[in-house]
């Protein structure tokens, strides 16, 4: 048979495992003990439980599996080699030999067997014509469900001299140095038991090691070669006691789980046992195919068959054996018998005298049996009498067994009897009467103190339910007709000034009468609601008696929730009547103290009585001592007035200890609870009114400043007219200029027509600052207090500016800007500039018609979000014809992969990686939790300020939807592509997967890029290894997670900000500051200050005119900016904002900051 090409393991069979056994559970049970190859688990054969096999890589881990007790949940599981190893090779296993019986005599005989003996291949021999012939054999190896070694019973005093010749001889005889023979036969010794065994070269498998198999047993093992010894001829010549078979008609299976299953099942009607092999053809030549039958009668075959570990041959019909039943002997001889009728048949007188001496021993063994059965019968007999015998002399054991435990329990219910008498006299002595009465008044002594009855004029819950059923104190707090009051005069008022804020959002404005009416009506009820609030806040002015009232409320429940705490406790009903329960408490209080003032009359009547007998006792014994007085002495009963004392002691404790009395504890405790939630109403009423009052305070106060005034507009009317002036003033310089150049004029005119148009830019910059600046407050007016302003002067947008936070500019031109390119040969549409002497970035989108609203709608919820992080947009404007989208922000110096790319060996040495890494988080975490997805997280969409030493996240592209803005994923110079696995199909439906995971994963991309900048490709195989080689065990772990191909196993923005990965810094609070894009209809803390700035309240006109006069003309302006621009800046030389980049990281990348519109 071909060597067993699976790998080297030592198996063990287990069993009675429970039936939710899982093979996670087995193998976790088994790996304390070493390395385990595989496990397996199949049905057992009661259907109860599980059997399987467990496979070690070495024999020591499967020793101590073997000495080890283990449980698995409850049950105990049953270990042991499996019996199929007792003859597999060690490599496979391990294991022993099978032997017929070991001899230490001589070697006697052996040079007649090896002459004569046919060996254990007789079978093999006789080929075809052993059909038929039966055989008793021991299996010896198994090497698979239907192939086996085995030795035939009668050659077992030939095994038994082979084995003793070897014993005696190998142990002396010279280690073989040179490889052995193939075709020879040798002896060495097997691993397990060190015993000597013939053996011959199975094959070689080193030049010092061969595999050898054991002739007279068929098993195999690995040795070396200077472990094998030569034999004498008479022990060579001799065949291999050992014959190889199969199973007829059936084979094995190809499942490795069914022929292990298979191998073990055979083992159990083979294990040492010898069997009946009923023979049929050889199947090869070599391997001869038999039917098998224990010694009790079972097929061997057809129990195969029924496991399933093997299937019928197709080419055969199994048929089954015969002759069935009966003992090994008795087979054995029927078999015989009928080969000698078929030889008797062919006149064989020799074997006609064979079959009657069969004949003959066979009725011996008949009537052995016989004889047998009948000794079996009367031993049977015999145990059913004993049986009988032993149950009635156990019921007898029984009887009397009961009868004595009675009489032990009446013996032990005298002693405790006993016991109890004597605890009772030891306890009732006059020290101890005496003892308990002193106990008694120290307990009744402190419940006197405690008890408010007696020793206290002040019961607190009394006081509670004077305060809470105190009906001045109730009317003092009454407010509902005053709130009822203010609440229907504000939703009218509400609902009017509703009604102009519709009306300045509809499509057409209502007539001058329509809306002069509105305003009207307002008027009237804000008037009347100011009132109202000063009417509230008037009638409460006493804050201070509000005070007191809250601190005596508050008082008076600290010292009842403490007092009474033990009260609280038990749960009582919600619908307890406050009344009934404070009337019952009082009833019963006053009943309470009189019987406590009759019980304590009571004990001090007892104390006398005591007293009295003690002094009589006390001059008896005096006058005794001093004259001899011969008559019978006047003994007062001392016992009986201290038991009399003591219960009057214990009667005026029960009355006090109110917690003693059920009922008691009942009315306390109803009335506890009915009257703190009495005075929890109360609390809650003074302290709402305490709020309402400092409310309406400030809400009329906030209202008086518009009651009669009205905005003023002037400043903003004269701020538009500069407005234009300056516009007209660059519109004619600009043309100015384009004259200039087509005529060629010099470098001098054209530096003064720059430069002036500078100046006028600045100033234009100027006023359109302070233009947005009155417009926000307008704006604040208009939705606070004066919706008419917006129905009233369309032309100044106040709509636009509260619906976009005032970012959407209408009166911003790029003429308005300075343009200068980002750096020399840049072709996007990025432009730097100035505004209001700050660096900015102008960044213009081409959109559609139909894109204009998302657009404006994208941008509006970024602007939203406030985070230092962040760049804020300052403004958003469209040119030609509303085809374009122009944003302004501020410029940073620098781009992240820019800045990377121009380090040698891409190693930062100018800011920290951890303030890189720690400003893209808050951003993402300010973006993540406003619900918005920036969807192009990557090296060119980080803006780096080297001055202030932080990074902040660049804007996303306005005109994209998130999941546009990955189509052109950021590919670095080593080839690192920035998109989540999830995005990789394009596909329509993608758009559900461009969330706030797929940003991470970028982040995460970007973490370990910044770490290894020239890394060309991640993947699940790799991460470990690329962060192991960069990146500290901690920032290894979260890595590692954030590239997760699952994007539900990654963790959020929130958890890496708490589990304190990445530390937040404070630098961002030195970035530049954000606009002032707060929503206009957000409550200011400044409201007053403002209001106050804008209305006229008190001033005439002339006085209006008079200020707006104050302000410069625009020529003016223009004029002192020239002169001063002249005077500072003749020899100055100004510093770029941006510093010079050398060239694109590659093809295509941004130069400096890189938020172009194509990049997103």
């Amino acid at each position: 048979m071909a060597a067993d090409k699976r790998p080297m393991t030592y198996d063990i069979y287990v069993a009675n495992m429970p039936l939710a056994i899982t093979s996670d559970v087995l193998m976790q049970s088994f790996q304390r003990f070493g390395p385990i190859s595989s496990v397996q688990i199949c049905d057992g054969s009661k259907n109860n439980n599980k059997m399987g096999f467990v496979r070690f890589f070495n024999q020591q881990s499967m020793e101590r599996a073997l000495a080890t007790p283990i449980h698995i949940n409850s049950n105990k599981i049953i270990c042991r080699v499996p019996n199929r190893t007792s003859g597999k090779s060690a490599q496979n296993g391990g294991g022993g030999f099978i032997t017929l019986g070991r001899s230490t005599g001589s070697d006697d005989g052996l040079d007649s067997v090896s002459q004569t003996s046919s060996g254990p291949n007789d079978c093999q021999n006789e080929g075809p014509d052993q059909g038929g012939k039966v055989l008793r054999i021991l299996v010896t190896h198994i090497e698979s469900p239907t192939l086996f070694w085995a030795q035939r019973a009668d050659e077992a005093s030939v095994i038994e001299k082979v084995q003793a010749s070897l014993s005696k001889l190998c142990s002396n005889m010279p280690f073989r140095r040179a490889r052995p023979d193939m075709t020879k036969t040798y002896s060495t010794q097997f691993s397990l038991d060190q015993q000597w065994y013939r053996c011959q070269v199975f094959r070689y498998i080193s030049e010092n090691q061969t595999e050898v198999i054991y002739m007279d047993y068929g098993n195999r093992e690995i040795v070396h070669n200077n472990k094998i010894v030569d034999l004498p001829d008479y022990l060579t010549q001799l065949k291999g006691l050992a014959s190889k078979f199969c199973l007829y008609g059936v084979k094995s299976t190809d499942d490795p789980a069914l022929i292990d299953l298979g191998i073990e099942k055979l083992s159990v009607f083979t294990d040492n046992s010898l069997l009946c092999a009923f023979v049929h053809e050889p199947s090869n030549g070599e391997i001869v195919s038999v039917d098998l039958k224990t010694a009790d009668g079972i097929d061997v075959v057809e129990e195969m068959l029924k496991s399933k570990t093997c299937v019928p041959k197709e080419d055969k019909t199994r048929k089954p054996p015969s002759p069935s039943g009966g003992t090994l002997a008795d087979m054995s001889h029927i078999q015989k018998l009928m080969e000698i009728k078929l030889n008797n048949d062919s006149g064989d007188a020799k074997n006609a005298n064979q079959l009657d001496s069969l004949a003959r021993e066979n009725e011996k063994f008949r009537k052995e049996r016989l004889s047998l059965e009948g000794v079996i019968g009367a031993l049977q007999k015999e145990t059913e009498a004993t049986k009988q015998e032993l149950k009635a002399t156990q019921e007898k054991r029984v009887a009397e067994n009961s009868e004595f435990l009675e009489k032990f329990r009446a013996l032990v219910e005298q002693k405790h009897t006993v016991e109890r008498e004597l605890m009772w006299m030891s306890e009732n002595t006059l020290a101890k009467t005496v003892g308990r009465v002193f106990a008694g008044i120290r307990s009744l002594t402190l419940l006197r103190i405690q008890c408010d009855a007696v020793a206290s004029a002040t019961d607190h819950l009394e006081e509670a339910i004077t305060v809470a059923t105190d009906s001045s104190f109730e009317t003092s707090l009454s407010a509902e007709h005053l709130l009822l009051k203010i609440d229907t005069i504000r939703s009218r008022f509400q609902s009017l000034q509703a009604d102009l804020l519709k009306a300045s959002e509809g499509a057409e404005l209502p007539d001058a009468s329509e809306l002069d009416q509105l305003i009207a009506e307002r008027d009237t009820a804000k008037r009347e609601l100011y009132s109202s609030l000063r009417e509230f806040v008037v009638k409460f002015e006493d804050i201070d008696a509000l005070s007191s009232a809250v601190t005596r409320i508050e008082k008076i429940l600290s010292t009842i929730n403490s007092k009474y705490d033990s009260y609280l406790t038990s749960p009582m009903p919600n619908d307890l009547v406050a009344g009934d329960c404070f009337k019952e408490y009082i009833t019963w209080k006053k009943l309470k103290r009189e019987e406590v003032e009759i019980s304590r009359q009571q004990t001090k009547s007892q104390h006398c009585l005591v007293l009295e007998g003690l002094k009589t006792l006390q001059d008896e014994l005096l006058r005794r001592v001093s004259t001899v007085d011969l008559t019978e002495p006047v003994i007062p009963d001392l016992d009986q007035l201290l038991k009399d004392f003591e219960t009057a002691v214990d009667n005026e404790i029960k009355l006090l200890n109110q917690k003693e009395d059920p009922s008691n504890t009942d009315i306390i405790t109803k009335t506890l609870v009915s009257a703190i939630r009495a005075l929890d109403g109360n609390l809650g009423a003074v302290r709402k009114l305490v709020e309402q009052r400092a409310q309406f305070d400030k809400e009329s106060e906030q209202m008086s400043v518009w009651l009669t005034g009205a905005p003023d507009i002037s400043q903003l009317q004269t701020t538009v007219k500069g407005i234009k002036r300056l516009k007209s003033k660059l519109r004619h310089r600009l043309v100015d200029l384009q004259d200039l150049e087509e005529d060629g004029a010099n470098g001098v005119e054209l530096k003064e027509i720059n430069e002036d148009l500078d100046n006028i830019r600045e100033l234009l910059q100027e006023q359109l600052a302070l233009e947005d600046k009155q417009l926000e407050q307008l704006s604040h007016l208009a939705v606070r207090h004066f919706p008419e302003l917006i129905v009233k002067h369309p032309e100044f947008g106040f709509r636009k500016v509260i619906d976009y936070n005032g970012i959407l500019k209408s009166d911003y031109t790029l003429d308005l800007f300075h343009l200068r390119p980002l750096s020399d040969g840049d072709k996007r549409e990025l432009h730097q500039s100035s505004c209001c002497g700050k660096p900015v970035l102008l960044k213009k989108y081409l959109i559609g018609a139909n894109s204009r609203n998302d657009f404006l709608k994208r941008m509006k919820e970024y602007s939203q979000v406030s985070s230092p992080f962040l760049p804020q947009i300052m403004a958003v404007f469209f040119e030609m014809n509303e085809w374009q989208a122009v944003i302004v922000r501020p410029l940073y110096d620098i781009s992240l992969a820019r800045l990377v790319g121009r380090e040698p060996n891409g190693d930062l040495q100018q800011i920290s990686k951890a303030k890189i890494i720690s400003g893209v988080l808050q951003g993402l975490s300010a973006l993540h939790g406003a619900d918005l997805v920036h969807g192009a997280v990557h090296p060119n969409n980080v803006l780096v300020d080297l001055a202030r030493g932080c990074a902040v996240l660049s804007e996303y592209d306005f005109s994209k939807s998130p999941l546009q803005r990955t189509e052109s994923s950021y590919v670095t110079t080593g080839g690192l592509k920035f998109l989540a696995p999830e995005l990789e199909s394009r596909s329509p439906a993608s758009s559900d997967l461009v969330t706030a995971s797929a940003d991470m994963y970028n982040f995460g991309l970007l973490v370990l890029w910044l770490h290894s900048p020239f890394i060309a490709k991640v993947s699940a195989d790799n991460v470990s290894e690329l962060c192991h080689d960069s990146l500290d065990l901690d920032t290894t772990t979260l890595v590692t997670l954030l590239l997760h191909a699952q994007p539900e196993s990654r963790p959020t923005v929130d958890k890496i900000l708490a589990a304190g990965f990445f530390p937040p810094t404070d630098e961002g609070h030195d970035l530049p500051p954000p606009c002032d894009n707060t929503d206009v209809t957000d409550t200011c803390s400044e409201d007053k200050k403002v209001e106050e700035k804008m209305v006229s309240d008190g001033r005439d006109e002339d006085q209006i005119k008079s200020s707006a006069e104050e302000i410069p003309s625009v020529e003016e302006a223009v004029a002192t900016k020239g002169r001063e621009v002249d005077d500072n800046c003749e020899n100055k030389e100004t510093k770029p904002e941006v510093e010079a980049c050398d060239g694109p990281e590659k093809p295509g990348d941004t130069l400096c900051e890189s938020s172009s519109p194509a990049r997103g």
